[in-house]
């Protein structure tokens, strides 16, 4: 019975206070009423919210407060806990609180600490933001005025942020009064010693300008110039290279003011006693790829001049004397007589003296095309008539140049008869009869000619050298190859003429659209068609060297051309309609117009 009385005056005791022995973290509650109980813990509350905490990264370091880290204590809430302990539950269970919280005391469990994340996550990324950083590797660095530094590398750091807030709750609810931050480091792959070498190669590359030089001309690559042509190459061994393709294109800038063909000079046999018709020019070449390479070696080295290496392609007229020559006599001669238009003749004479006074080297090869250069209106030729294969019919039109195969035919006259080998040659499409006269004629010997589709060439195939001298008249070409004499012998078989197709010697009137009605000429005689062989042997000793000269011809026509275009009041240019009594007098040379189609004829050797 006074049990029971002991209970229930300690239940009226305490019926608006907290039961003895009850206490919050380490804050004793026991009798006190809520409202006091409430001010106690309000104030300790407020000072752990105030608490610094030390948060400590690399090289830095914060102290912030809770609060300031969104730290808080709920009073009210570890109050309520406390006044709860003892009143809960079933009688005996409160009455079984009671007893405990007085004996041995009691923790009211509550949740008082809360955290406001969003500013915690707040604050943090704010430090993130210092301490955060990426990763740098070591990096070379050419200044202003082309020294050469390293700049140094840089350890990468990153906050974890999650980590520190978990880490920063852990401190606020123990106590802690201090933290290391979660920081994770990246380390660069480069540091400052590895580019060390590098380094001292770059310096010494930019240590002072390079000088090329070429047969006393010089070219300078500044030290800038150097800078701009440097590759740095941060592979697992770093080093320093020169960008190839930039110094090639520096060479090759250097090179265009050198490099130059050479040109050899025209010559005339004045009976004997040359002398020159133009002058020569020695060739000049810079091994380019050579000079690239000593250039790179130069940079990279203490070495700062370089001769540049090249090759000097000697000219006769240059620095050959022409007198050394070995030309000493006639080698041998080809003629044809001059017939046709003004035009015509005009550009025979023209191409002939264009020719004058070649020289063909020991073993070179003699092009027609590529010695008589340009055959335009703009290099002074002008139009006569050509051989043309329009829509599969032969004709003769009017052609610019007309009259240059006269030229390549006289001079295959006395290469032919001269034995050299004929490395290129085209028959006309017919055969112009003018071209097997005396002296060096026969049916079949011929050249036709068409930059730069047809060329006419030959070898020197000597140790000597080939003087090429021309000379017209109103009436005669005439070719003559000067030197020393090979020593063969030359037989000349044939002309092999077969299959004759005889010609329609009927008059053709061919209509040209570009001459004013009542103009007429006779452009084309009517010859036979036919295949000719002629076989030359140059017997030198034991040695036999056949040629089989094949040509094919078709039949040609009796070609009257006549004028269909109405006066116009500015005349256009075509060939003058000289008087012809007959179309034998005005055949046409047998150049190629530019519809012009040919067959190649074999020119073995």
């Amino acid at each position: 019975m006074l049990v029971a009385v002991v209970v229930v005056a300690y239940q009226l005791v305490y019926a608006g206070s907290i039961y003895p022995g009850v206490r919050v973290g380490d804050i004793q509650l026991g009798g006190m009423s809520r409202d006091r109980a409430l001010e106690t813990v309000g104030a300790v509350f407020k000072q752990r919210a105030g608490r610094t905490l030390l948060l400590r990264a690399p090289d830095a370091q914060w102290q912030p407060t809770l609060a300031e880290l969104g730290v808080g204590f709920d009073a009210r809430a570890a109050v309520d806990a406390a006044y709860g302990v003892g009143r809960t539950g079933n009688p005996l269970e409160r009455l079984g609180a009671q007893v405990s919280a007085l004996v041995r005391g009691y923790a009211a469990s509550a949740q008082e600490m809360g955290t406001d994340r969003a500013r915690l996550q707040g604050y943090l990324a704010g430090l993130a933001r210092s301490i955060d950083r990426p990763v740098k590797d070591a990096e070379l660095v050419i200044g202003s005025d082309l020294s050469v530094t390293i700049s140094p590398s840089v350890i990468g750091r990153k906050l974890d942020l999650s980590a520190a807030a978990a880490a920063v709750e852990r401190a606020a609810a123990d106590g802690s009064d201090s933290i290391d931050l979660p920081v994770a480091e990246t380390k660069p792959q480069r540091v400052e010693k590895d580019l060390e070498e590098a380094r001292a190669k770059l310096s010494r590359m930019l240590s002072g300008p390079v000088v090329m030089e070429f047969e006393g001309r010089r070219w300078t690559l500044s030290a800038k110039e150097i800078a701009g042509l440097v590759n740095i190459d941060y592979g697992s061994r770093p080093s320093v290279s020169l960008k190839v393709d930039a110094l090639r294109a520096f060479v090759d800038r250097m090179a265009s003011e050198v490099d130059q063909p050479r040109k050899d000079a025209r010559l005339d046999w004045n009976g004997g006693k040359i002398r020159l018709l133009s002058p020569g020019q020695d060739g000049r070449k810079i091994d380019r790829e050579k000079a690239v390479s000593l250039l790179e070696e130069a940079i990279s080295s203490d070495r700062r001049l370089v001769s540049i290496p090249g090759e000097v392609d000697k000219a006769i007229g240059g620095s050959i004397d022409p007198n050394s020559l070995g030309i000493r006599e006639r080698i041998e001669f080809g003629q044809t007589a001059i017939t046709g238009v003004p035009e015509k003749v005009h550009n025979i004479k023209l191409a002939a003296s264009r020719l004058n006074g070649v020289v063909v080297r020991p073993g070179e090869t003699f092009s027609f095309n590529k010695e008589l250069g340009p055959t335009t209106l703009k290099s002074g030729y002008q139009i006569g008539f050509g051989i043309s294969v329009n829509n599969g019919e032969m004709q003769t039109v009017p052609s610019v140049a007309g009259g240059i195969c006269q030229v390549a035919t006289t001079l295959l006259h006395a290469v032919f008869w001269a034995g050299y080998p004929i490395e290129e040659r085209y028959a006309h499409l017919y055969w112009i009869p003018n071209y097997g006269l005396p002296p060096r004629g026969l049916v079949g010997l011929d050249a036709t000619v068409d930059d730069p589709v047809l060329d006419f060439k030959f070898v020197n195939n000597t140790e000597n050298y080939i003087l090429i001298q021309t000379r017209t008249d109103n009436n005669t070409l005439e070719f003559d190859l000067y030197g020393t004499k090979p020593g063969w012998k030359v037989e000349v078989e044939g002309p092999i003429i077969t299959n004759v197709v005889k010609a329609d010697p009927a008059t053709v009137r061919q209509e040209e659209p570009t001459w004013e009605v009542g103009r007429e000429l006779w452009v084309e005689r009517a010859t036979d068609g036919m295949d000719v062989e002629i076989i030359r042997r140059v017997i030198q000793g034991s040695d036999v060297r056949t040629l089989h000269l094949k040509s094919h011809y078709q039949p040609s026509r009796n070609v009257l051309m006549v004028g269909t275009k109405k006066p116009d009041p500015t005349p256009q240019p075509s060939p003058s309609a000289a008087p012809t009594p007959s179309p034998a007098a005005t055949a046409p040379s047998g150049t190629p117009g530019p519809l012009a189609t040919q067959t190649p004829r074999a020119a073995g050797n």
